[in-house]
């Protein structure tokens, strides 16, 4: 492989650091992808709190502008503050993945692309109907092909070119083990639009 080759190298000391780059790179994408596995293979319960979802969005969004992807703009409509029994760290989790691929799917756009986050109070899916709150992460990116659609929370699929494919199956998991739901609305170019509902 490329660190044997590296070892014995007599390739001048520039070829070595780029060599030493790629090596590095991809072990960090193996770290990525066990970590992830091992993330979505755990039975271990989530240890629930307190947790003031407003503010998890208010930190992901700074995290997200962070990025600094000149091409979006990040908008949001969240609340100062939405307490729920929940995982903090878990949750900043599925917001982060989400507006992640959000940023991904506007960075192919020519215009400048538009990434939404917004946080209300709403009632849950029928027939309860239980009180809880609402997530929704819209872009008008690229958007996802039809034939597409039905495995976007299936683990290990995913249409980037060096994508892991365990983003969306992990934070449906954490969803899931909120008592909450997440779906996913898209048209082939027009963008996409998340849905996260947690019971309050």
């Amino acid at each position: 492989g490329a660190a044997q080759e590296l070892q014995t190298s007599s390739l001048p000391r520039e070829d070595d650091r780029a060599l030493l780059g790629v090596v590095i790179r991809e072990s960090d994408r193996l770290d990525e992808i066990i970590s992830e596995f091992l993330d979505y293979a755990s039975d271990r319960p989530i240890e629930m709190g307190l947790c003031d979802v407003a503010e998890v969005l208010h930190e992901t969004v700074v995290l997200l502008e962070a990025r600094g992807n000149r091409n979006v703009e990040i908008r949001k409509e969240i609340p100062r503050s939405l307490l729920i029994r929940g995982a903090p760290d878990k949750l900043k989790q599925v917001f982060l993945n989400l507006g992640i691929n959000a940023l991904d799917a506007c960075s192919q756009n020519v215009k400048i692309g538009h990434l939404n986050v917004r946080c209300t109070p709403a009632p849950g899916p029928q027939p309860d109907r239980r009180e809880g709150i609402l997530i929704e992460v819209s872009d008008d990116g690229c958007g996802i092909a039809r034939e597409h659609m039905g495995r976007v929370f299936d683990p290990f699929f995913t249409t980037k070119p060096k994508g892991v494919g365990m983003g969306l199956a992990i934070a449906r998991k954490i969803v899931q083990a909120h008592g909450g739901e997440i779906t996913l609305e898209s048209q082939e170019g027009k963008g996409a639009q998340v849905k996260v509902w947690l019971p309050m």
